[in-house]
């Protein structure tokens, strides 16, 4: 019988999404999202390092996530052990946002617009400047003054 691990979090990034390579040139990003809850008068804050695989979702929170950034995270827990500087053993606890079955969604900005509002105003190594498009005047000038509505 296999289990299920999924995890949901909406929380506030602690820093700017990091984008990261692999070897095989895979782009991902990774980041610090903080979670809270009140209990009474206390405010308890919990610390989670999160890793985007998807190369689409990591490119949005990249360009369009800052520090203060509130976010909607679906993913799952992944522990994993490493080695210390000084040769000791470190643990670590990831949330993975994986290639498919992740979601990663902005839903306000450090500055309290929506995700459907741009983010920022810091310039993106990735966005590119269209060149105005010209109205098109052929179809306005066909309209009939008389509408019946």
């Amino acid at each position: 019988m296999s289990g299920v691990n999924r995890v949901t979090l909406i929380g506030r990034l602690g820093k700017d999404p990091e984008s990261k390579q692999t070897r095989a040139g895979k782009e991902f990003c990774s980041f610090s999202m903080a979670t809270s809850k009140k209990i009474g008068e206390e405010e308890k804050t919990q610390w989670h390092n999160v890793v985007v695989w998807s190369e689409h979702n990591a490119k949005y929170l990249v360009d369009f996530a800052v520090k203060g950034t509130m976010v909607y995270i679906e993913g799952e827990i992944e522990y994993r052990k490493y080695t210390k500087q000084d040769g000791s053993d470190g643990y670590a606890t990831d949330i993975i946002v994986g290639q498919y079955g992740g979601t990663a969604q902005i839903l306000f900005d450090g500055k309290g617009r929506a995700g459907n509002e741009p983010a920022t105003t810091r310039p993106s190594a990735r966005t590119k400047t269209a060149p105005p498009k010209q109205a098109d005047t052929t179809y306005a000038e066909d309209l009939d003054d008389e509408i019946p509505f």
